[in-house]
C-alpha cells in the first residue's frame, strides 16, 4: 500500500480517541461510595462515530476500567471493533476534597476496517489493526455539590503512542506506521445521588495531522456497598 495513503489513514484512526476513564478527575461519581460501574458512551467527529461500554471497580484511590466499542468511519466501507483496559489512582489535592488529580494509563486495539478495496479494482485489499498505548493526567473540581447532585468541571493531558498496521489480503505483505502525539481533555460533569453520572466533553488531539475535534458523552452508574 502506498505510504501516503496509509498516513491518511492513520490521521483518521489515530486521532480518534475514545473516551474512558473514571472517579472524579473525570466528571464521574466516585468509587469512594459504590465501588463498581456500568456505563455506554457516544464519541464523534467529522470523520467518525464511535459507541461503546465500559465496566469499572475502585476504591477511594486506585480504579481500572475495561471497555468494548465499535466505530464506523466516514468514506471506508466497514468498522472497527475496539478492545481497552485503563487503571488510574486518584489523589485528593486539599482536605475538604474539592480538587482531585489522577495518573492514568490506558491500552487499547481496534481490529478493523476490514477488505478495504484501495483502488476499487481488486488489487489491493487491506486489513486494518491498529494499537494505541497512553499515558494522561486529569484534574477535577467539585465546583458545586448538594446531598442530591455535583458538577465537576475536569481536564486532561495524555501522550498517546499509537501504530497502524495494514495488511494486503491479495499479496499477504503488511506495512505500519507509528506516531507519538498528545491529547488535550475538557469535560463537564453531572453527578447525581452519588451514583448516577452524565458526563459531555471534547478531546482535542495535538501534533497528528489529519485529526479532528471529537466530542462524546458518557452515561454511567455506579453500584455496590462497601
Amino acid at each position: 500500500m502506498p505510504r501516503f495513503q496509509m498516513l491518511v489513514l492513520f490521521g483518521l484512526l489515530a486521532g480518534f480517541p475514545r473516551f474512558g476513564s473514571s472517579q472524579v478527575c473525570n466528571g464521574q461519581a466516585s468509587f469512594a461510595h459504590a465501588p463498581f460501574q456500568a456505563s455506554g458512551n457516544a464519541v464523534f467527529n467529522k470523520d467518525a462515530k464511535s459507541f461503546g461500554a465500559g465496566f469499572a471497580f475502585g476504591g477511594v484511590g486506585p480504579f481500572a476500567q475495561l471497555n468494548l466499542g465499535t466505530t464506523s468511519y466516514d468514506g471506508l466501507d466497514g468498522s472497527s471493533l475496539n478492545l481497552g483496559a485503563e487503571a488510574g489512582y486518584q489523589v485528593s489535592l486539599d482536605k475538604k476534597g474539592v480538587f482531585h488529580l489522577c495518573p492514568t494509563a490506558a491500552f487499547e486495539f481496534s481490529s478493523g476496517p476490514n477488505n478495504l478495496d484501495v483502488f476499487g479494482d481488486g488489487s489491493v485489499v487491506i486489513d486494518l489493526k491498529q494499537t494505541d498505548f497512553s499515558f494522561g493526567i486529569g484534574v477535577g473540581a467539585l465546583a458545586w455539590r448538594s446531598d442530591q447532585a455535583q458538577i465537576i468541571p475536569n481536564a486532561s493531558l495524555s501522550f498517546v503512542s499509537a501504530t497502524l498496521k495494514a495488511t494486503d489480503d491479495v499479496s499477504g505483505q503488511s506495512q505500519s506506521t507509528s506516531e507519538t502525539f498528545g491529547i488535550v481533555g475538557l469535560g463537564l460533569g453531572f453527578v447525581f445521588n452519588r451514583v448516577v453520572s452524565f458526563h459531555p466533553g471534547m478531546a482535542i488531539p495535538v501534533g497528528l495531522d489529519g485529526a479532528s475535534v471529537t466530542f462524546g458523552a458518557t452515561l454511567s452508574v455506579n453500584f455496590g456497598r462497601r
